[in-house]
């Protein structure tokens, strides 16, 4: 654009190259913001795994407790009390690598109904702070039977 005053001519040239940098700019900051955004939730994503596996580790642990009340009930039937154990947990498949950590079990044989026969199971796993529980109900005591184990809310 070309304006005339007097005897010079002024040369206004329009402004594209700033308004370029602008956009770019502006793009640059669009893409920084996703790629935070993107790590953040793939940070979330890593630690609700690990809660995940810690759970899963406690009831595990749990489900080994019970499994060990019923080989113990399946051999002494008239036992009725608590008992605990420690699990050894490998971390990592590689062998040379590997890392180990501990889960403990706490299982109760209850007698509720006061008739000096055990009747329920209650075994608790714990994980790196998590706890899981599940109970079962006997059925019999010889032979050995159980009800299909279940879930337990914990205080």
């Amino acid at each position: 654009m070309m304006m005339r005053t007097g005897c010079c001519e002024i040369l206004y040239f329009t402004g594209r190259r700033g308004v370029s940098i602008l956009v770019v700019l502006m793009v640059v900051m669009t893409l920084m913001m996703l790629a935070t955004i993107s790590l953040k939730t793939s940070s979330d994503e890593i630690d609700i795994s690990a809660r995940d596996l810690d759970t899963l580790q406690a009831y595990s642990a749990a489900e080994s407790g019970l499994s060990q009340a019923c080989a113990m009930l399946n051999s002494n039937s008239d036992y009725i009390g608590i008992f605990n154990d420690t699990i050894e947990v490998q971390l990592d498949e590689d062998e040379s690598n590997a890392a180990f950590k501990y889960a403990v079990y706490k299982v109760e044989i209850v007698d509720k109904n006061a008739d000096g026969i055990a009747d329920t199971i209650v075994s608790t796993g714990i994980y790196n702070g998590k706890k899981r529980a599940v109970m079962t109900k006997i059925i019999t005591l010889r032979p050995f039977a159980v009800e299909k184990p279940r879930k337990v809310r914990i205080n």
